[in-house]
């Protein structure tokens, strides 16, 4: 009998980062994404290979010395050079942390691109998609010196500072992941304004990539905080419409929203009733340019390939939080 394949298409949130369309262009659409920067160029100059001495008493130094040089010549724009900085430095962090396991580079360069410029207020956050970009940045940072202390100290302090039990939050994890424990500990961190503005941010991301169920329970932390917040009216509308969409969906034969995701907790479980057929994974985010090219241009191709070898089948149970496109029948 020939293997059967399942293509099963993850969706990753998007990370919204998009900047209002009527603002003018500033600093960070003009001069900073120069490719010629240091700053833009620190995985292509191999910095992401050197060790943690080099890293902090070389590479930091002439960030922040070109950092500097291009404040003194735009003053008046000094805050967004500083987030965008702050922006970039976070980024290579998170991007040599898996390859740095010898040492804390990582963590201190994560560490120092907030030590440089303070919370913004929200005035500049609409003309700045580093400003909230760093308030994210800022917030998933806490979170993990959070971790780190609970590592050292014991996981009460989790408890304490979150002000829920270990085991609920556990529950709030496995069920919108654990970033969304950056939308709880956000309240405990982040002035109410700035707070609700990372509400209403993370909400439009949530409800972008189409993830009804976090976008729900965003839209109730907001309402919980902000109960006379002025976007409340907006952003019910809008999950109402994405809800409507959901349910067009269910109807759409070769859409499969996945049942039981409590009961899912790793990629074995979710493929063990298809053991002995071949499972083909795309994984992909709406938020990728490469992704959604490879999606609009190589994925039908591939199937219509692979169609012509193997029988498709269609899948009924699996993980709520994933849609699995299906071609074909059982």
């Amino acid at each position: 009998m020939k293997n059967k394949l399942i293509a099963i298409l993850i969706f990753v949130a998007p990370l919204l980062n998009a900047q209002s369309s009527s603002q003018p262009p500033n600093i960070e659409q003009t001069v900073l994404p120069n490719n010629t920067l240091l700053i833009n160029a620190l995985f292509e100059k191999g910095y992401n290979k050197w060790n943690k001495d080099s890293l902090v008493n070389i590479m930091l130094p002439a960030v922040w010395k070109e950092q500097d040089s291009i404040v003194a010549t735009n003053p008046q724009e000094s805050k967004i050079i500083r987030y965008y900085y702050a922006r970039k430095l976070f980024t290579f962090s998170d991007g040599i942390k898996n390859n740095m396991s010898k040492n804390s580079a990582w963590k201190t360069i994560a560490d120092t691109s907030f030590s440089k410029v303070s919370l913004p207020d929200t005035s500049i956050l609409s003309s700045s998609a580093s400003a909230n970009q760093y308030v994210s940045n800022f917030v998933a940072n806490e979170l993990l010196n959070l971790f780190l202390n609970a590592r050292r100290d014991g996981e009460l302090i989790i408890q304490q500072t979150l002000d829920l039990p270990i085991d609920s939050l556990r529950k709030v994890a496995e069920k919108y992941g654990e970033t969304f424990l950056t939308i709880l500990y956000a309240r405990k961190i982040l002035p109410p304004l700035l707070h609700e503005h990372y509400l209403t941010r993370q909400l439009s991301s949530k409800v972008e990539s189409k993830d009804l169920m976090t976008s729900v329970a965003i839209y109730q932390e907001l309402k919980n905080q902000y109960p006379q917040s002025q976007w409340l009216a907006f952003y019910e509308r809008q999950l109402n419409q994405l809800d409507i969409i959901n349910k067009q969906n269910k109807n759409d034969k070769d859409i499969v929203f996945i049942q039981h995701a409590d009961s899912i907790t790793s990629l074995k479980k979710l493929i063990s009733p298809f053991k002995g057929k071949v499972v083909y994974l795309d994984i992909w985010g709406s938020w990728c340019g490469p992704c959604l090219s490879e999606i609009a241009y190589h994925t039908k191709p591939l199937k219509n390939i692979l169609k012509m070898r193997i029988n498709w089948f269609t899948c009924t149970s699996l993980w709520k939080n994933l849609q699995i496109l299906i071609n074909g029948k059982s």
